[in-house]
C-alpha cells in the first residue's frame, strides 16, 4: 500500500518535472498531441510503410503522441510492436517511461536500463530515464538475489528481436554466461544433457549472455550453438540480480522465484543444478499428489 502512494506522489511529480525542462519544451503538449491524433490517417500511414523500420518509426511517433496526452497504455502497445520490428535504445526507453506510470516498474527497470546501456541514446531520453529510476529507487546497488526471491524481468535480445524473461513462463533453468568464461562454456554441455530430463517435467533451460556487446555473443552463437535457448542480456543482467561471479545458475519456479542458485566452476562431476533441479521437480509431484492441497497458495479446499 506505501509503495502504491508513494507510486502516485512521486511518479507524477517527476513526470512533470522533467516535462518543463528545456529538453522537451519541443515535445506537443497534451492538446496538440490529441489534435495530431485525429489529424492523421494512421491506417493509411501504416499501409505505405514499406520495411519494418519505417513501420516501427510510424509507430513510435503514435507512441509519442499518446504519451503527451497521458494514454500510457496505448504507448507502450505501440512501442512494443515497434520493437518487435527494430530495435533501439531509444524505444527501449520510451517504453521504459511509458510503463512506469502504469505502475510495472519492474518491467520499466528492465527497458530503461537496457536503452540506457546501448549506445545511441537520445540525451534528453536518458536524463528523463535515469531521473525516474532514481525516484523509484531502482537504481539502488543489487543485493544478490535469494532463495524465495522473484527474479528481475530482464530485457533480452535474440535471433527473435527483442523481449522480456516474462515471456518465457516457468519453471526455468537460468544459466548467466559469458564468452570469455572458460567455465561457462565448459559447463554448456553437461547443461543441455541434463535438460533434456528436465524438458519432459516441464523444465526450461536458457542461457543468458552478459557480455557488454551483442556482437560478441552473436560471434560465438553463430560459430558454436549450444543445442538449447540463448539470449543476449548484457552486463544489465549482472547489475540486476546482484550476480558477482560466472557462470551462476538460477533455478526458478513457475512465479520465476528463486528455488536454488550455483555458482562457481561446474567441473564435469558436478551435479548440484541436476540434482535441485530433480528435487524441485519431485516437490511439485507430491504436493500434486496431495489430495485436497490447493498447490498455487500451499492451503486445502477449507483455506486452512
Amino acid at each position: 500500500m506505501a509503495h502504491c502512494i508513494l507510486h502516485r506522489i512521486l511518479v507524477p511529480a517527476a513526470l512533470a518535472a522533467t516535462c518543463i525542462s528545456p529538453a522537451w519544451a519541443s515535445w506537443p503538449g497534451p492538446e496538440e498531441a490529441q489534435a495530431a491524433l485525429n489529424s492523421r490517417d494512421w491506417i493509411a500511414e501504416f499501409s505505405l510503410c514499406d520495411d519494418d523500420r519505417t513501420c516501427a518509426d510510424v509507430f513510435e511517433e503514435r507512441a509519442t503522441l499518446y504519451f503527451s496526452t497521458g494514454e500510457h497504455a496505448r504507448a507502450v502497445e505501440d512501442l512494443s510492436k515497434a520493437l518487435a520490428l527494430d530495435s533501439s535504445p531509444n524505444r527501449h526507453l520510451r517504453i521504459g517511461l511509458s510503463l512506469v506510470p502504469l505502475g510495472r516498474d519492474r518491467e520499466a527497470e528492465a527497458h530503461l536500463t537496457v536503452g540506457l546501456v546501448l549506445p545511441g541514446a537520445d540525451p534528453a531520453l536518458a536524463d528523463r530515464a535515469r531521473i525516474l529510476l532514481g525516484v523509484l529507487g531502482l537504481d539502488a546497488s543489487k543485493q544478490p538475489i535469494g532463495t524465495g526471491q522473484v527474479f528481475p524481468n530482464l530485457a533480452l535480445l535474440d535471433a527473435h528481436g527483442d523481449r522480456t524473461l516474462a515471456q518465457t513462463p516457468g519453471p526455468l533453468v537460468v544459466d548467466l554466461w559469458s564468452v570469455t568464461c572458460a567455465p561457462c562454456i565448459a559447463a554448456m554441455p553437461r547443461l543441455k544433457r541434463d535438460s533434456q530430463a528436465w524438458t519432459q517435467a516441464g523444465v526450461a533451460l536458457i542461457g543468458i549472455n552478459v557480455d557488454r556487446r551483442k556482437e560478441q555473443y552473436e560471434r560465438f552463437m553463430r560459430k558454436r550453438p549450444v543445442g538449447y535457448e540463448t539470449a543476449w542480456g548484457g552486463p544489465v543482467a549482472m547489475e540486476q540480480t546482484g550476480t558477482v561471479a560466472l557462470p551462476t545458475v538460477y533455478i526458478l519456479d513457475e512465479q520465476h522465484r528463486v528455488f536454488a542458485m550455483f555458482s562457481g566452476d561446474f567441473g564435469p562431476e558436478d551435479s548440484r543444478v541436476d540434482t535441485a533441479v530433480k528435487a524441485w521437480i519431485e516437490s511439485k509431484a507430491k504436493a500434486a499428489s496431495t489430495p485436497g492441497r490447493d498447490e498455487g497458495s500451499g492451503r486445502d479446499e477449507n483455506g486452512e
